[in-house]
């Protein structure tokens, strides 16, 4: 009689424990959801600001309270529509915030599930629209101009410190072999073009008459691939020179970043896919954004000081992207040959560490 007694007393404390878990979740979930409004305003008008340049304070602020930080729930829904560049971004602080959390599952709402589903640290990744109300936005529009690295910021909002801002991208090992097969026989170093950024500003291009004087002594030091959307009016009659402008995929153009020795072009997706895959990039930043917010240390980032810089302009540039004409097609061909150089030098270093492209290959995709 007495065990029967002790174990309904026992079941009935496990489920009152459960209960009031359950119940702290619901009730939790319905402040937050009826301050939402309010949250949006306290985080463009104070926590935005702040995180532009403390990450400690802005953590701080948006969680005063610990029981409230993403590190106490099982799992937690993180979202970030768009673009490539941006995605890649988010993927310092969710490595960071599952290694210190191991036992909190990630989900991730995107866009581009493709380019990150299969990360060890993501438990899953759902398109953007099917994400739930309550999930994380990363957002760094509220902190513009921002003078610290994004990734960082995106880490401030899972209330964790990124120190390593390195982003991881899944590649197509299918892909990479077929590129390997069709292009083989071109002549190394394999120097891959970019020319335009996402459409989001017209601020970042360097111009077409630059580009077209740079390619010509590129196609001297090796072969190039030249990416992008749209259409190309550039014809140069050279056999080191591959167009493909306009004819690759987007699993296509991210395993050819992987497989390159150099990546060349503004500030855009193709610079965050390089750095994934741990191949250099020769950056043209002029004077959009600054390199402190979206820069990766092993890269040449050119930009020109003016008074204007940063100018996060997102309408056609009313001094006719001076700070762009301020970059030579000496300058940039000078940093392509000491880019070449160096990583000459790192693969032939043995204590060189290893490429994570190694480790984020998919053979699905």
């Amino acid at each position: 009689m007495w065990a029967i007694i002790n174990c309904c007393l026992f079941l009935d404390r496990s489920m009152t424990n459960n209960l009031k878990n359950k119940m702290f979740q619901r009730i939790k979930k319905h402040i937050r959801f009826r301050l939402k409004p309010v949250k949006g305003w306290y985080f463009k008008k104070v926590v935005g600001p702040v995180r532009a340049n403390y990450g400690g304070l802005s953590r701080r602020l948006e969680y005063p309270i610990s029981k409230f930080s993403p590190s106490k729930s099982k799992e937690i829904f993180i979202a970030r529509p768009s673009e490539i560049g941006d995605v890649l971004m988010c993927t310092p602080a969710m490595r960071e915030f599952k290694k210190k959390n191991p036992q909190t599952k990630i989900h991730f709402f995107t866009n581009y599930p493709e380019i990150v589903r299969g990360l060890p640290y993501i438990d899953s990744v759902l398109p953007y629209d099917e994400r739930p109300w309550d999930s994380i936005e990363f957002s760094y529009e509220n902190s513009l101009p921002p003078k610290r690295h994004i990734a960082k910021i995106f880490g401030d909002q899972l209330n964790i410190e990124v120190s390593d801002v390195s982003p991881d991208c899944v590649f197509s090992d299918t892909l990479i072999k077929k590129i390997n097969r069709d292009y083989g026989r071109w002549p190394r170093p394999w120097l891959v073009v970019n020319r335009k950024a996402g459409p989001w500003t017209p601020n970042k291009d360097w111009s077409d008459d630059s580009w077209n004087a740079l390619i010509p002594s590129l196609v001297q030091i090796g072969t190039v691939f030249e990416i992008g959307i749209g259409r190309s009016n550039f014809d140069l009659q050279n056999s080191n020179y591959i167009n493909l402008v306009g004819r690759t995929t987007k699993n296509e153009m991210m395993s050819l970043i992987a497989v390159s020795d150099i990546q060349l072009g503004p500030i855009s997706g193709p610079v965050h896919i390089a750095a994934a895959a741990r191949v250099p990039s020769v950056v043209i930043y002029g004077g959009y954004e600054s390199v402190s917010c979206s820069g990766y240390k092993e890269n040449i980032n050119l930009d020109a000081s003016m008074k204007c810089f940063p100018c996060w302009l997102t309408t056609p540039c009313p001094v006719n992207k001076e700070c762009l004409g301020k970059i030579s097609v000496q300058t940039v061909l000078d940093s392509v040959k000491q880019t070449l150089g160096s990583k000459a030098l790192r693969n032939n270093n043995p204590n060189f560490s290893v490429s994570r492209r190694e480790i984020c290959v998919e053979s699905t995709i």
